[in-house]
């Protein structure tokens, strides 16, 4: 409730912005956070890449 983040702003840097968090657990904080996208993103792929291609078997 104490962050609000504003249109566009990141809830991390609404936190360093009140006070809430030091810059040092901001950078802390965006670097996980960073980590957890590659995570998620290792499941992005063109969907493409699913369709029966002729002449291949899976």
């Amino acid at each position: 409730g104490k962050v609000k983040p504003r249109h566009g702003q990141s809830s991390i840097d609404a936190a360093v912005e009140a006070g809430i968090l030091q810059q040092s657990e901001c950078q802390r904080l965006q670097a996980l956070e960073a980590a957890r996208r590659l995570v998620i993103d290792v499941d992005a792929f063109d969907p493409q890449t699913l369709l029966p291609t002729k002449g291949q078997v899976r």
